[in-house]
């Protein structure tokens, strides 16, 4: 039993610790340095992991820093798509429209441009 319990508090903590340093600006700053694509896949799990708990500024911050350190990737196109998703969902319609046109603008091919382009029109009209 008492093995269970140290473990249990160790893998506490150790989540606890990685979670601390992932939303940290040090490792930002570290992604920031080294563009390497793991980075803006955790950010991204990051930024839905706060959408789901309605913090939408911190998901808003963190698929604005996918979208801006891995442009030309799948994950940094979901991003910004999500980016302006997220400001509609916390009812930044003016914010949401600018997010959704600057992802036309830049991923005009993308599978998601009609979606993006219907948000933009729904905006307008409600």
């Amino acid at each position: 039993m008492r093995n269970v319990l140290v473990f249990s508090v160790l893998l506490i903590l150790g989540v606890k610790m990685g979670w601390d340093y992932l939303a940290s600006d040090k490792f930002q700053a570290y992604g920031d340095r080294t563009k390497a694509p793991w980075t803006c896949s955790v950010d991204f799990w990051m930024g839905e992991y706060m959408t789901v708990l309605s913090e939408y500024d911190d998901a808003t911050r963190m698929f604005g820093i996918v979208a801006d350190r891995c442009p030309a990737s799948e994950t940094g196109e979901r991003a910004a798509f999500e980016l302006a998703g997220t400001l509609e969902s916390d009812g930044k319609r003016a914010a949401a429209i600018d997010a959704y046109q600057k992802f036309l603008e830049k991923y005009p091919a993308s599978s998601r441009a009609k979606l993006a382009e219907k948000s933009i029109g729904m905006l307008r009209t409600s």
